[in-house]
């Protein structure tokens, strides 16, 4: 059995921009696979055990994908920036 693959990607908040998800589909997926997103300095709103998170502030995540058949997991770290520069008229 083959090690999982955990592919995902960040983004960046600004005044339009109060929320994102955090996009994990290249990831391995199937029923046999389990996700979870992880953060120490941003806010997950919802989707923390899916492969597309929601997230409302900058800050690292990590996803880690688990393959329950063998316990073997992959992670991967994306980072969500902050723009809130004034808009110009």
């Amino acid at each position: 059995m083959a090690s999982p693959t955990a592919v995902a990607s960040g983004g960046t908040l600004d005044c339009n921009t109060t929320s994102l998800i955090l996009n994990g589909s290249g990831s391995s997926s199937g029923p046999g696979f389990s996700y979870q997103w992880n953060t120490s300095n941003g806010n997950i709103v919802s989707g923390a055990n899916t492969l597309n998170a929601t997230v409302d502030a900058p800050g690292a995540y990590t996803l880690t994908v688990t393959n329950a058949a063998n316990g073997c997991f992959s992670t991967v770290n994306v980072n969500v920036t902050q723009n809130i520069a004034l808009p110009t008229a």
